[in-house]
């Protein structure tokens, strides 16, 4: 179990939402739509292991890749990985736009900690997202072509 790595929206395809459509709110980046119904669709969110999109800190403009994390998910964290220097506690993580799934500068969340990770050439983060996804009423969902130009 991880937590609310994954959520179920009211609206589907009747909707016009298709898979991997990116879902967000006001605050922030919620995640991608993983699959859709008539009427529902399911959401992994930023928690959920498998979740990766490319992001940047607004601080020092480096880039990195936000990714879930099974025992973060359970605290409603997740990591900012591969990271060319050591964040700035408190820095703003966004979106990068890079790889056309997710437009960039949608606010991820802020950095609460950091190390050096294992291969000790690169940092990783603790991030609180801006969204505190288990009390998530309502989200949009940005349809076209935007999130689907890799399945993989």
């Amino acid at each position: 179990d991880y937590g609310y790595a994954k959520i179920m929206i009211d609206k589907g395809k009747r909707n016009g939402i298709e898979k991997r459509d990116i879902v967000t709110t006001p605050g922030g980046l919620v995640g991608r739509v993983e699959e859709t119904g008539t009427n529902y669709a399911v959401v992994m969110t930023l928690l959920h292991p498998q979740f990766k999109i490319g992001a940047y800190l607004s601080e020092s403009n480096r880039l990195g890749v936000v990714s879930g994390d099974s025992a973060l998910s359970k605290e409603g964290r997740c990591r900012l990985e591969y990271l060319e220097e050591e964040p700035v506690l408190g820095d703003l993580v966004a979106t990068s736009g890079s790889g056309g799934d997710c437009p960039r500068g949608m606010v991820i969340g802020t950095v609460q900690s950091a190390d050096k990770q294992k291969s000790g050439t690169t940092y990783s983060a603790e991030l609180k997202p801006a969204n505190e996804i288990a009390g998530l009423t309502n989200v949009f969902v940005i349809t076209g072509e935007i999130g689907q130009k890799d399945e993989n």
